[in-house]
């Protein structure tokens, strides 16, 4: 079932992203990079702050849901710590621009600047009180609850995008527009949240359970806060020392990553509340289990979609986007190591939280926080603080957030391994041998045939796309068991039984479910114990199953 549910995140999302390049293509193509940066520079600048309105918090919402306490006491500290912190995050992002202009008497680069950041401010309220519904459904594992919402998101904004292109155009507040188009699709999630939130119970918090929240999220905060700062002070900086068409550059190659860290987004989110039930009940084979198992399903997804962005990516930008972006490629080529590292890292950042390990994950996200702010600052701009720098501008906000991310890498594989005895998994060289043939042979053809047209581009990653899995069939690292798990989470019929079931649990208002739970809008069950093969997982952490019963059944002869 999590198979399932983990598929479901990524077909919404794949399908998103599909639309989110289609929108990106007739940006690139109607606009070019000024609006776009000026857009992603007031996304990143409401987002600087955005730590204000989780706090650690989140985490503590989905480690208490996942461990059965009352739902309603639950959902009713969530909204009422989660309402507190967005009006606090709301005024002092407004108060932000205030105190630029009004104190310290700076100024924008255009006026439009302010608007868009004022506009974006609208977008992440809306989008931050949508969030109280999509968590719960997340830490209770209610994927297509969560989903749905966001795919119906995703696709109108895309659909908004769009619009927006064809209709200004080369013409004046293209990126007022841009902003605008925020707005509806996110109203639309929160609308559609609530709903499917309908029935649920929601008690008043009492001081107990608002004290066990804030004792889990206090040790969370450091981390959840330097966390977000790395997320936006980029761009942030990249406007201030560059400007907007640096940003555009920046800001795309990141979008193109979007495919592959909705995977990474997909797992993340199903592992943290599978890892907790199983730390509740001391199952620390099994968490060692989904470790390496998800490790190994992570990497075997992602290579080849790395592969392509990393071996061809003026081809990429040439054809999804406009020459007028080409100046990103090299940020793109960092970007897409950066993912490939937190993909992998995935089944180890979430077991500190899990193992109820909080000052661990702060120590190593504050470090690889400061570790990418001060990088930042050494390979943004020409200088800082009247300091000589390296002015790489982009591509040194990628190189600083890939080098905090190889720290983290080392240091969780560390405590982890501490933990619970987690390793890595020991094949992973495989899948990146068979990343490299693939990228070999797109290069061959790339060299004796351009790769000028889109037909060309996607048939040679098809092709690349072939010798990548016979490669790795050929080392036996892929095998019928993976083939059936993979056909059983794509199963269409299949997901839409689970959808179906999900959407069309039992209500039951205000009533004591089964063990004494308050049910929501389907019945709460008591926990049932996950183990890696009612995953669908395998349960080696080496070779497959298959292979280790030839061995031994060899040996006995």
């Amino acid at each position: 079932m999590l198979g399932r549910k983990v598929t479901l995140i990524l077909f919404s999302n794949i399908l998103s992203t599909i639309l989110g390049y289609v929108a990106l293509y007739f940006i690139a193509q109607n606009m070019g990079p000024v609006p776009y940066g000026i857009m992603a520079f007031g996304f990143g600048y409401v987002h600087l702050l955005i730590f204000l309105t989780n706090m650690g918090f989140r985490q503590a919402h989905m480690k208490r849901v996942s461990e059965g306490r009352d739902l309603g006491k639950c959902i009713g500290t969530w909204m009422y710590v989660k309402l507190f912190l967005i009006f606090v995050y709301a005024m002092t992002i407004i108060g932000s621009v205030l105190v630029w202009e009004n104190v310290l008497g700076h100024g924008f680069e255009t006026a439009n600047h302010k608007y868009v950041i004022y506009i974006m401010l609208a977008f992440a309220v809306i989008n931050q009180l949508a969030l109280i519904p999509a968590i719960t459904f997340l830490a209770r594992k209610e994927v297509a609850k969560k989903q749905i919402p966001e795919m119906v998101n995703n696709m109108a904004r895309a659909l908004s995008f769009i619009f927006v292109a064809l209709a200004v155009a080369d013409g004046a507040d293209g990126e007022i527009w841009l902003a605008f188009a925020y707005i509806p699709a996110a109203l639309i999630m929160l609308v559609m949240g609530w709903w499917f939130m309908r029935g649920y119970p929601i008690t008043k918090p009492d001081k107990p359970f608002l004290k066990s929240y804030i004792s889990f999220a206090i040790p969370v905060m450091p981390v959840s806060t330097l966390m977000n700062l790395t997320k936006s002070v980029d761009k942030v900086m990249i406007q201030a020392f560059w400007g907007a068409k640096d940003v555009a550059f920046y800001a795309v190659s990141q979008r193109l990553m979007w495919v592959v860290q909705f995977i990474v987004i997909a797992l993340r989110s199903l592992i943290f509340p599978t890892y907790a039930e199983m730390a509740a009940k001391g199952d620390i084979d099994g968490i060692r289990r989904m470790a390496a198992n998800s490790e190994r399903l992570i990497t075997m997804s992602i290579v080849p979609l790395l592969t392509f962005f990393f071996v061809l990516p003026e081809r990429v930008i040439h054809i999804m986007l406009s020459d007028e972006f080409l100046n990103a490629a090299l940020i793109l080529q960092i970007l897409a190591i950066w993912v490939f590292l937190v993909a992998i890292n995935v089944p180890y950042n979430s077991q500190i939280l899990a193992m109820d390990e909080p000052k661990l994950k702060v120590f190593i996200g504050v470090t690889a926080g400061v570790m990418n702010i001060g990088l930042n600052c050494v390979f943004i701009p020409n200088s800082f603080m009247g300091l000589p720098a390296l002015g790489l501008r982009g591509a040194g906000a990628a190189l600083a957030t890939l080098c905090s991310q190889v720290f983290m890498v080392v240091a969780l594989r560390y405590y982890c391994y501490k933990l619970t005895g987690s390793r890595t998994y020991h094949h992973i060289f495989v899948f990146l041998l068979g990343g490299a043939m693939m990228g070999l042979s797109m290069l061959l053809f790339d060299s004796y045939i351009p790769l000028e047209r889109w037909y060309l581009l996607a048939g040679v990653g098809l092709a690349g796309f072939g010798i990548y899995m016979g490669s790795i069939a050929f080392m036996r690292e892929f095998t019928r068991d993976d083939l059936d798990f993979f056909l059983d989470s794509f199963h269409p019929i299949r997901m839409l039984r689970y959808i179906n079931s999900e959407l069309r649990g039992k209500k039951n208002k205000g009533r004591k479910g089964k063990g004494g739970q308050e049910p929501g809008a389907s019945p709460v069950k008591a926990p049932v114990k996950m183990t890696v093969k009612d995953d669908h997982l395998d349960e080696k952490e080496g070779p497959s199953r298959s292979r280790t019963k030839r061995k031994r059944t060899r040996g006995k002869r």
